[in-house]
C-alpha cells in the first residue's frame, strides 16, 4: 500500500518518512512551472510558494523499490500546448534516468490523449488514467477513452474507492488498477477485493497497513 502524502502538505520530509515507514510507494501533487521545474504543490496558486523540488525528492530517495505516484496537475489543464508537453516529459524523463528511477514513476493525468503523448515522450514513466467520474460520463466520451486506452500504451487506471461495486463487473478488470484512498479498515478491504493492483491509504488505514 502507497502512502498519501497530501496530508502532511506535500513534503519531502513526508515523502520520505513514508519511505522510513515501511510503505511501498507514495502519492504527491506535482506542477510544472516552466522557470522553476516541477513543483510539489496540490494547487496551482500556491506553487509559488513551494520552495519543494521534485528533484530534490527523487535525490533523496534511499530505498531501491520505493515508488512514486505523481499526481500531474498541470497536464489537466485545458490550455496545455504540445510543446510544454514535451517539454514537461524530456525533463522528467532526464530526471528520472539521473535517479536511477525508471520504472519506480507514475504519472497520473485524467486525459487519455495528453497522457499518450506525455509517456511516449517519457518511457521511463508509466502512466496513469485518473477515472473518478467513469459512471457519469456520456457514452460518447466513453467510447473515445476506450479506444484511445486501446490504441496506446495506457495500461493503468486510477479511481476512487466509492466505484467499487461489489457484485457488479468491473470495465477494468483487465487493466492494472490503482484506488483511492482507503482511510479505514473496511475501505481497505473491499479494494482488494475488488483485485486492486495498488491502494493508496490514509488516517486509520495508514497506521496498520504499509506493504
Amino acid at each position: 500500500h502507497w502512502e498519501n502524502s497530501a496530508e502532511k502538505q506535500n513534503s519531502a520530509e513526508a515523502v520520505m518518512a513514508s519511505e522510513q515507514a515501511g510503505f511501498a510507494g507514495t502519492e504527491i501533487d506535482i506542477w510544472y512551472v516552466e522557470k522553476d521545474g516541477f513543483l510539489v504543490a496540490h494547487d496551482k496558486e500556491t506553487t509559488a510558494e513551494s520552495r519543494v523540488q521534485l528533484a530534490d525528492v527523487f535525490e533523496a530517495c534511499e530505498s531501491s523499490s520505493f515508488q512514486f505516484w505523481l499526481d500531474m496537475k498541470w497536464l489537466n489543464q485545458a490550455d496545455l500546448t504540445p510543446a510544454a508537453i514535451a517539454e514537461g516529459a524530456q525533463l522528467l524523463h532526464r530526471m528520472i534516468e539521473d535517479n536511477s528511477l525508471s520504472g519506480r514513476v507514475f504519472v497520473e493525468c485524467s486525459n487519455p490523449i495528453v497522457l499518450a503523448s506525455f509517456c511516449e515522450q517519457c518511457p521511463s514513466a508509466s502512466g496513469i488514467l485518473w477515472l473518478p467520474d467513469w459512471e457519469r460520463m456520456p457514452p460518447r466520451i466513453r467510447k473515445t477513452v476506450r479506444r484511445t486506452i486501446v490504441k496506446t500504451d495506457i495500461r493503468i487506471v486510477s479511481r476512487p474507492i466509492e466505484a467499487i461495486r461489489p457484485g457488479l463487473p468491473d470495465p477494468f478488470a483487465h487493466l492494472t488498477r490503482f484506488y483511492y484512498t482507503a482511510e479505514d479498515e473496511q475501505q481497505l478491504a473491499l479494494a482488494k477485493t475488488a483485485g486492486a493492483n495498488v491502494v493508496l491509504v490514509d488516517g486509520d488505514a495508514a497506521s496498520t497497513n504499509r506493504e
